[in-house]
């Protein structure tokens, strides 16, 4: 699963998915966009110290997302400024990017990040 549905409890949507599992319908399960995100790089290590743990205690997998630090680690910014290359051409974010409001894309954390 990808994005939660507004109208149903976690709770619902996970009993859901372990009754298909007992009938048989399916094997495995994933989660993602519910309130048990993994995100994961060098430059975000929270859930290295407070969720793997978790996982590894009680036997869950664990699927990391923005590995490269939402692109930040792909080498697509230059001389510290906010910036991406596009189609060969240097394009500050489009608005209602995230990176225009994620901690790690200002100041301090942008430059450290780098």
């Amino acid at each position: 699963m990808h994005f939660d549905d507004s109208d149903t409890s976690i709770e619902e949507t996970v009993d859901a998915l372990e009754d298909l599992v007992s009938e048989g319908k399916i094997c495995h399960y994933g989660i993602g966009h519910l309130p048990v995100l993994m995100e994961l790089s060098t430059v975000t290590r929270d859930s290295r110290k407070k969720l793997l743990p978790l996982c590894q205690k009680y036997g869950v997998g664990a699927i990391a997302f923005s590995v490269t630090g939402r692109g930040l680690l792909t080498g697509r910014f230059k001389n510290g400024k906010k910036m991406e290359k596009k189609n060969g051409k240097e394009k500050k974010f489009e608005p209602g990017d995230i990176r225009n409001i994620d901690p790690l894309f200002h100041r301090e954390c942008f430059q450290s990040g780098l």
